[in-house]
């Protein structure tokens, strides 16, 4: 099937964002309960983002990691930043060419293809 770029990010770069937020969250000291609230989603999201269930789809470079793990200690200060800071990770991902790289990962596009490329 083919994808929209936009799908692979709703699918599976937020969630893989979301997972490692909330797994610098609770290195910061935060519960389960409080990342859950800070991220709007349940404790189960939570849950399955700490066993492996759900954002483990995408292996995020070592510079995104460490721009995750600077934004979650923004939010961590303030929760009101969630989706400024999640959507400048999104824009770095598509700057740097990754996006491109999974869209073709789960997408039957041609290896060719400059859609992403912003």
């Amino acid at each position: 099937m083919i994808y929209q770029p936009q799908e692979i990010e709703v699918w599976y770069i937020i969630p893989g964002i979301r997972k490692e937020i909330a797994k610098q969250l609770k290195i910061l000291g935060e519960n389960q309960t409080k990342i859950s609230e800070i991220l709007g989603i349940t404790k189960s999201a939570v849950s399955q983002y700490f066993s492996e269930k759900r954002g483990k789809n995408i292996e995020f470079s070592k510079e995104t990691l460490k721009k995750i793990k600077e934004s979650s200690k923004t939010i961590s200060k303030n929760p009101d930043v969630l989706t400024i800071e999640i959507q400048k990770i999104v824009k770095d991902i598509r700057k740097s060419g990754s996006l491109c790289k999974y869209h073709k990962q789960y997408s039957k596009i041609n290896n060719e293809c400059k859609i992403c490329m912003c």
